[in-house]
């Protein structure tokens, strides 16, 4: 079975023997069902578990994931229903690497401001385009989940393209 993009899908040994000799990269995890159970999978199985950076889905899934010992837990919101308030109430009491949201959730009230004072970047998903990234950093938007980025218009890296426009 292809992804979306037509891509062969990898599986869980796979990635881990691959990260195995890639030891400087880590991946993010999205789990769509069962999270805590697969995140003690991982647990059990990796080969080296801090390569695995898990998101969370709501606060009560922040003691499990640490008990097992994952210590950079993002706390992804785009399935909670906790508000902007209690998420910064949470995070200002619990180590966090990042939060992940909508853009729009990320701009409304400066709700990326008050996160980044708390010394939580805000991670942004999904950016497929060099100009919204642009605007999203100018708006103190620490980074984007992606699953492409480059300036269109000449096939230019967006990072440069981005480096360039920067005001």
């Amino acid at each position: 079975m292809k992804t979306q993009h037509g891509d062969d899908p990898l599986s869980f040994v796979e990635l881990d023997v691959w990260l195995k000799s890639h030891k400087n990269v880590r991946v993010v995890t999205d789990v769509k069902q069962d999270n805590l159970r697969s995140l003690a999978y991982i647990q059990r199985h990796a080969t080296d578990q801090r390569q695995y950076i898990p998101q969370i889905y709501n606060s009560k899934e922040y003691e499990p994931a640490s008990e097992m010992g994952y210590e950079d837990v993002i706390f992804t919101l785009y399935r909670t229903s906790e508000t902007n308030q209690e998420i910064l109430e949470f995070a200002s009491d619990h180590r966090l690497l990042a939060l992940t949201m909508w853009p729009k959730r990320a701009t409304k009230d400066q709700f990326a401001g008050q996160a980044e004072a708390l010394g939580i970047p805000v991670f942004v998903h999904t950016v497929n385009d060099c100009s919204h990234y642009s605007t999203l950093r100018k708006k103190g938007i620490y980074g984007v989940y992606t699953d492409l980025l480059y300036n269109s218009a000449d096939g230019q890296d967006c990072i440069m393209y981005v480096k360039e426009t920067k005001t």
